[in-house]
């Protein structure tokens, strides 16, 4: 991921690079069927640069059983990685890849 986010020569390539988002959000919410499903894994999908829904209403994903079905609004998320590196990168955030 820090690939996509960012590069090598950035500030941000390690922080990106060694930061093991699968441990940080092992389950979140995802649509499927036109209503939220959990997801957990595989891999590919908490390493792609996207926001990954965690919590919909009180519902949230670490802690819910694979037929849970929450309504409502969504009240917390990881973070886009490419939203957090170019917001953090100060007077030059609009700069891709900076």
């Amino acid at each position: 991921m820090a690939d996509t986010v960012t590069h090598p020569g950035s500030r941000w390539y390690p922080v990106v690079a060694g930061t093991p988002r699968h441990e940080l959000v092992p389950a979140w919410w995802a649509r499927g069927g036109g209503e939220r499903v959990v997801r957990r894994g595989p891999l590919a999908d908490v390493y792609a640069d996207r926001s990954l829904v965690t919590r919909v209403g009180i519902a949230h994903a670490d802690h819910a059983a694979e037929d849970d079905r929450p309504t409502g609004r969504v009240t917390s998320s990881s973070t886009l990685p490419s939203l957090v590196t170019a917001t953090s990168a100060g007077p030059t955030a609009g700069t891709p890849r900076s």
